[in-house]
């Protein structure tokens, strides 16, 4: 989450009498994440948040996403509900920006730190989300999928200022990594493909602490999620639970061993999934790697949001090129 257009108390209130929400008490800027512009809002009826969608996501592709997230909020999976105006719609427009309320979800994004137990619940309510997800027949095509980084990474090279010192180095070894990577990316119909999230990093994962235990009380943030291969949310979940923090990226293999076994404790995975794992997670971080280094050269400095490193996804890229850690977990 994160705020790159602003919004004024009295325009939340203009907004929100399309709702039966109550008046406007208070309206607080969300300065995490990258995306969406995001407020906490507060009612007279409640806790809620406004987001304003900027434009990484395709307005035509809203009611899909809000439509997936409400299923999912009726089959008792624990999504913020996406609200209805009192003429029925789940997105209105605000400062010429699509925009949308949901829920309000109690718990804490980034838990510190990442233990094996939060790493197999993850993985178990992601293999959950699968299987509810072939449920839902239309797709949306992935925004940011392997078809998309080539001409991602003609925008970054447009807009590097010079050709040279440490940013363009990082541009050149990323033009041949990609190359490499794209030269064996599978075709699409040769593993399982269903709805999935593609962006479920610790910022969009909330939990409650219990007496002896946490548990998921909210996954947020489903304005990446389309139509895929099932095994690319796993590569990603990979890359950003299991290496610790950015400044030092080092994969955990512990961690790595429970989100594997959370997940395929409800859906198994295929052999032919299980050999292209390694390529998935090149792939993935690939993928952060391009949209962080086109954020860190692109984004306005008034914006109330902190561009992410680049170089910690080309560290989990090169990890993952050079080794295959996942063949002890998949042998045992």
């Amino acid at each position: 989450m994160a705020v790159y257009t602003s919004v004024t108390s009295q325009q939340a209130a203009d907004f929100l009498k399309n709702y039966a929400l109550g008046d406007v008490c208070s309206l607080e800027p969300i300065s995490e994440g990258v995306e969406n512009s995001n407020f906490f809002l507060n009612t007279t009826q409640g806790r809620f948040i406004l987001t304003l969608v900027e434009s990484r996501t395709d307005p035509k592709d809203l009611p899909w996403l809000a439509g997936l997230v409400n299923y999912l909020w009726k089959n008792n999976f624990p999504v913020p509900k996406i609200i209805a105006s009192q003429q029925g719609r789940l997105i209105g427009s605000l400062q010429e920006r699509p925009a949308l309320i949901s829920k309000f979800l109690e718990g804490q994004n980034n838990p510190t730190p990442i233990t094996p137990e939060i790493c197999e619940i993850l993985g178990r309510e992601m293999g959950k989300f699968h299987l509810l997800g072939q449920q839902i027949k239309e797709e949306r095509s992935n925004p940011l999928g392997s078809h998309t980084w080539h001409k991602l990474l003609k925008e970054i090279s447009q807009t590097l200022k010079k050709k040279e010192g440490t940013l363009f180095s990082l541009y050149q070894r990323t033009e041949k990594a990609l190359t490499e990577i794209l030269r064996d990316w599978p075709v699409e119909n040769l593993l399982p493909r269903g709805q999935i999230h593609a962006d479920l990093f610790p910022d969009n994962v909330l939990f409650l602490a219990e007496t002896d235990s946490v548990k998921i009380s909210g996954i947020i943030d489903f304005y990446f999620a389309c139509t895929d291969f099932l095994l690319w949310d796993l590569a990603i979940l990979l890359n950003a639970w299991c290496f610790g923090a950015d400044e030092n990226p080092i994969f955990q293999p512990a961690l790595a061993e429970a989100l594997l076994k959370g997940y395929q404790s409800e859906r198994l995975l295929r052999e032919e999934e299980k050999k292209v794992l390694p390529l998935f997670c090149q792939g993935a971080a690939m993928r952060f790697l391009l949209t962080r280094f086109y954020d860190w050269i692109n984004t306005p400095t008034e914006a109330l949001v902190k561009p992410k490193d680049p170089f910690a996804y080309e560290k989990r890229r090169l990890f993952f090129s050079q080794n295959n850690p996942f063949e002890m977990f998949f042998r045992s």
